[in-house]
C-alpha cells in the first residue's frame, strides 16, 4: 500500500468515520482499502454505527490496513503540509509529510465488520434541506444517558413529507422536510444523535461529492431496515441501529392557542441575550422577558455579582406580559430560525412557549418557561 493524500481532506474524513463511532474509547479503528480507481475507502464501526466514507487519493499501490483510530486522527491533524505520503511494509505504516514523520503498526484486519448493506430505498430527500434539518434539530437532543429515548431524533415519514422531533423535556424542537418523492409506506423511527451530529459536521466541511461527478442537487438516500437505517449521500454512508422505544407524545404539547406574541428582530435578541448572559453563572439563572407598548425588556440578575437590563424595540401591543426563559435555551432557539425576525409565541407563563420565523413555517421550538420568584 504505497499514496498520496491531501491532509486537510483525510483529516476531515477520519474525523468523521472515528467520532461517529469511537469518541468514547481510545482504541476505535478504522480501516483503509486503497484501490486502483485512486480511492481510498475508509471504514470505522462499533456495535451499533458504521461510517464509511471513499476519498480521493494517488494510489501508486493498492491494499488494505487497519490503523488505531485516535491516533491516525491527531497525527494527520498535526502534519505540517497539505500534502501527506503513506506507505505500508511489513505490518508498519509509515507517514510522512516535510520534515515530519510517524511509523505507526497497523491492527488485525479482521475485526471490522460493519452492518449490512440495505437495497431498498423507503425515501429521499435534498441535501440542503436535511442538513438544515439536522442543525435546526439536533441542539435539543437530551445528553442523558438515563433517558436513550431522548438522546435520539425521531423521524417520521409519510407521504410527501419527513417529520424530525427532538427533546430533553425542557425543549421541543419539530420540523417538516418534504421528501423528493411521494411515499405509499410510514416510517416511523429512533436514530442516536451522535452519529448524525457528526454527519452534519461533515456536510458542513463540504467534503461530500458526487460518486457521478454531478456536484450540484445532492440527495440524502434513506434506506430503512428491521433494526437499522442507512443514509446515503454521494461518497458518505451511515448505518445505525434504531433506539428501541417509544418517543413521548410531542404532540400533546404544542399548544391550541395564545395569549400574546412578539415580534422582534432576529440579530438584535440574540446580541441582547448574549449581553445578559454574561452575568449567568449556573443553569439555575433565568433571563426575564417583559413586554408592554412594542417594547422588550430582558433581564439577569445575580446576587453575587449584579444585573444587566436590555431595551429592544418589538412589535407587541397585547396587554403586559412577563415571563422567564432560560437564557441559553432562549439564544439557542432564536440562532436556528431561519429568517430575520422571531415569533415568540406565549400560551401562558407555565407551558410551552414556541419561537418560530415568519420566513419558515416548517419548524416550532417549543420553550418551557422557568417559574420566578417575585
Amino acid at each position: 500500500m504505497k499514496l498520496n493524500i491531501e491532509k486537510q481532506n483525510f483529516y476531515e474524513a477520519l474525523n468523521f468515520v472515528t467520532r461517529g463511532t469511537t469518541a468514547r474509547s481510545s482504541v476505535g479503528t478504522v480501516r483503509l482499502d486503497a484501490t486502483s480507481e485512486q480511492i481510498i475507502h475508509m471504514i470505522s464501526t462499533d456495535a451499533d454505527t458504521t461510517t464509511i466514507i471513499d476519498i480521493q487519493a494517488e494510489v501508486y499501490e493498492p491494499g488494505s490496513c487497519v490503523l488505531p483510530g485516535r491516533i491516525i486522527t491527531d497525527i494527520i491533524k498535526s502534519l505540517p503540509s497539505n500534502q501527506v505520503s503513506m506507505r505500508l511494509d511489513d505490518g508498519v505504516m509509515d507517514i510522512t509529510s516535510l520534515r515530519s514523520s510517524f511509523s505507526v503498526r497497523v491492527l488485525d484486519i479482521s475485526p471490522i465488520a460493519e452492518l449490512p448493506e440495505l437495497t431498498d430505498k423507503a425515501y429521499s430527500v435534498d441535501l440542503e434541506s436535511f442538513s438544515i434539518a439536522l442543525k435546526q434539530i439536533l441542539p435539543s437532543v437530551s445528553s442523558d444517558e438515563s433517558r436513550p429515548i431522548l438522546t435520539g431524533i425521531l423521524l417520521e415519514s409519510y407521504s410527501n413529507k419527513l417529520i424530525m422531533v427532538s427533546t430533553d423535556s425542557y425543549r421541543l424542537a419539530i420540523k417538516d422536510v418534504y421528501l423528493s418523492d411521494t411515499i405509499s409506506d410510514k416510517y416511523t423511527i429512533i436514530l442516536p444523535a451522535k452519529p448524525l451530529n457528526e454527519l452534519q459536521r461533515f456536510i458542513s466541511s463540504n467534503q461530500i461529492y458526487s460518486k457521478s461527478n454531478q456536484e450540484n442537487n445532492l440527495d440524502v438516500s434513506v434506506y430503512i431496515g428491521d433494526s437499522f437505517c442507512q443514509i446515503v449521500i454521494g461518497n458518505v454512508q451511515l448505518r445505525t441501529r434504531f433506539i428501541e422505544g417509544r418517543y413521548p407524545a410531542y404532540e400533546r404539547l404544542i399548544p391550541d392557542e395564545y395569549i400574546s406574541k412578539i415580534i422582534v428582530d432576529k440579530d438584535s435578541l440574540i446580541q441582547s441575550l448574549r449581553r445578559v448572559r454574561l452575568l449567568v453563572r449556573d443553569e439555575t439563572t433565568p433571563v426575564k422577558v417583559y413586554a408592554e407598548n412594542n417594547k422588550m425588556i430582558l433581564t439577569v440578575s445575580n446576587q453575587d455579582i449584579g444585573s444587566a437590563v436590555e431595551d429592544i424595540d418589538v412589535e407587541y401591543n397585547d396587554q403586559p406580559i412577563d415571563i422567564a426563559f432560560n437564557p441559553q435555551f432562549l439564544q439557542i432557539g432564536s440562532e436556528i430560525l431561519i429568517g430575520s425576525t422571531v415569533e415568540l409565541s406565549i400560551s401562558s407563563i407555565s407551558k410551552p412557549s414556541v419561537l418560530q420565523s415568519a420566513d419558515d413555517d416548517s419548524f416550532k421550538y417549543l420553550l418551557m418557561p422557568i417559574k420566578t420568584v417575585k
